[in-house]
């Protein structure tokens, strides 16, 4: 339903633009709006799939070329569609990992986009295990528009990392010694588009993946996390623990980054009489306490071994030791079975 809204929409914001004059000599019937672009590495070239929006009713339409730049891709791509490749509405852009092996590859593309006048500056970067296959899924759903909304709205809200744009990324890779975090998305076995952590990129070339319980770790570093849903074991039971407000802290002495952090959350469930009891809920709290810390630390261990300490605060300044404290405060206990 919601993806049916955003074709309508699609449609909605051609008719828009079409309306609203010229911006060069093309007519708007000629204009090819692209939404979202997949880049692979294909041996010494890159490979294009471009998505233009769809009609209504109608899925949208895929140009695949392969080219030594994102010029020469759109000029092929135009004969392919008889009309102007416009990426002025362009909103997401997928790197595959063929593309992330290859750090001078990835830099040269980034740099000729962000010269590009045409190119928005919030492009959504997103690293994806198959970029190619992944768009020509959007293409049947509504191109990539919602999963453009959703990372630029609503992820946060779901411990999820938030997209990062072009000039975004840009600044993480000045500021973080060339290492940057980017949401990562999957394309399934059953060929549908699947959140997956994200990919801690290196400036040498290559990615390393996060899990979701090392992308969570990475936003409770951050002093944030709303939206957190895990399992926290307390003896031999498994809660279902639901974070909903974080509030953090970091200080920087000579020697460690020491962090300290605040978790409210809620216990899910059917649970006995005695969780009620006063002993028993501050178990609950330490155990959660514990899980939260443990990701923390697993996540600056990942970090620390891709010599990529610099991406876990946001001016890209720490030290090698961490001193981390967390406190849970649980604001309300299931329902009595």
């Amino acid at each position: 339903m919601i993806r049916g809204r955003w074709k309508k929409c699609s449609c909605a914001l051609a008719a828009v633009l079409c309306l609203s004059g010229c911006w060069d000599s093309y007519d708007p019937e000629d204009r090819r709006y692209i939404f979202s672009v997949g880049v692979e590495r294909s041996e010494e070239q890159y490979r294009f799939s471009f998505v233009n929006a769809a009609k209504q009713e109608e899925e949208a339409e895929i140009y695949s070329v392969e080219a030594d730049s994102l010029a020469e891709a759109c000029a092929l791509a135009e004969k392919e569609a008889s009309g102007h490749i416009y990426l002025g509405q362009w909103k997401t852009i997928l790197l595959g990992e063929s593309l992330l092996a290859e750090a001078d590859a990835l830099t040269a593309l980034l740099d000729e986009v962000e010269r590009n006048s045409e190119v928005p500056a919030k492009v959504m970067v997103l690293a994806a295990n198959e970029a190619q296959q992944s768009v020509e899924q959007l293409a049947k759903e509504d191109g990539g528009l919602f999963l453009w909304e959703f990372y630029q709205n609503t992820a946060e809200h779901m411990a999820i990392v938030k997209g990062v744009d072009l000039d975004s990324l840009s600044a993480a890779f000045t500021r973080q010694d060339g290492y940057a975090i980017v949401p990562r998305i999957v394309l399934t076995e059953e060929n549908r588009i699947a959140l997956d952590g994200c990919s801690l990129l290196l400036p040498d070339g290559g990615s390393v993946v996060w899990d979701t319980a090392k992308e969570r770790g990475y936003l409770f570093l951050q002093g944030k996390g709303e939206g957190a849903f895990l399992e926290i074991e307390e003896g031999e039971t498994r809660l279902p623990f639901s974070v909903t407000k974080v509030k953090g802290s970091t200080e920087l002495t000579d020697s460690a980054c020491r962090v300290n952090l605040e978790v409210w959350g809620q216990v899910l469930g059917g649970i006995s009489d005695e969780a009620f009891e006063r002993e028993r809920i501050e178990e609950i709290e330490k155990a959660a306490a514990l899980r939260i810390k443990q990701e923390m630390e697993n996540t600056i261990k990942t970090a620390e071994e891709a010599g990529a300490l610099s991406v876990l605060r946001p001016d890209g300044e720490v030290r090698e030791n961490w001193e981390i404290s967390v406190f849970v405060t649980a604001t309300s206990i299931g329902r009595k079975k």
